[in-house]
């Protein structure tokens, strides 16, 4: 249980790494690089992580330059980033306020969009038992307000590569015409990477924006297609609703029973 905490001028405010029945609550993380991050790494001992519930907390103003070591994985994520779920299966983000992260409000992520899917790749050689797709993730009841106006908020003070800045300098790239519905990137961004070229909602995540149209509430970013040349702006997608107004089977998820003393 993680709750009731003011997290600031961290790489992440908060972090669930490799870890089941969780829950995240009423928190107030600010000027961190990112407010949150759930993910699975492919190589600890531990892998399997599940049923983590992020809900009512406060993620604001979370672009403060990534000065992580460069060998380490939060290295990889970029200033600005609200929230960030990678590679967890059962995670339920809800009634959260997502205010001023310049680059993402929340992203959803698989260990091949942060790692790559080459021989060398860590996802390649996980521990067994390991799922590199995130999978039955839901978000809803959030508020996500000036998220995403300046990707390339990772370049303001810190011009010299940290390896933060590949994912941000992407995300920047959508701006390209037609560019980002609402001329923001979508407040929730999801890498619609799929092993052997699959489409549609293959892992049940759901959010619950309006669905069709070019909102921008969702981004299906299609960063398979972008491995293989495509641009993001000519591949990125709004609001299919396949992923619009789900929900996964067996959420809601359960609270985690705290111990009385």
């Amino acid at each position: 249980m993680v709750r009731t905490n003011v997290l600031t001028h961290n790489v992440a405010g908060i972090e669930i790494e490799n870890s089941s029945n969780a829950d995240v609550t009423g928190n107030d993380s600010h000027d961190n690089t990112a407010g949150f991050l759930v993910f699975e790494l492919p190589t600890l001992p531990k892998v399997g992580g599940h049923n983590i519930r992020v809900y009512s907390n406060n993620f604001h103003d979370n672009n403060t330059q990534n000065f992580g070591d460069p060998s380490g994985t939060v290295a990889l994520v970029p200033a600005g980033t609200g929230g960030l779920v990678l590679a967890v299966t059962k995670v339920e983000v809800f009634n959260n306020t997502f205010t001023n992260n310049s680059a993402l409000g929340l992203a959803i992520v698989s260990c091949y969009a942060a790692f790559g899917a080459d021989s060398n790749s860590p996802c390649m050689h996980a521990t067994s038992g390991y799922v590199a797709i995130p999978n039955s993730i839901q978000a809803h009841g959030n508020t996500y307000m000036g998220n995403g106006a300046d990707p390339a908020v990772i370049l303001a003070n810190n011009p010299d590569g940290h390896p933060s800045h590949a994912f941000g300098l992407l995300i920047a790239s959508g701006f390209l015409p037609p560019g980002w519905a609402g001329g923001h990137v979508s407040d929730v961004s999801y890498d619609g990477v799929f092993p052997l070229g699959g489409t549609g909602n293959l892992y049940s995540v759901c959010t619950d924006g309006t669905g069709g149209g070019s909102t921008g509430k969702f981004a299906n970013l299609h960063l398979d297609k972008v491995a293989q040349g495509q641009t993001l702006s000519s591949v990125y997608e709004f609001d299919d609703p396949a992923f619009i107004g789900c929900t996964p089977q067996g959420f809601p998820l359960p609270a985690v029973p705290v111990p009385t003393f």
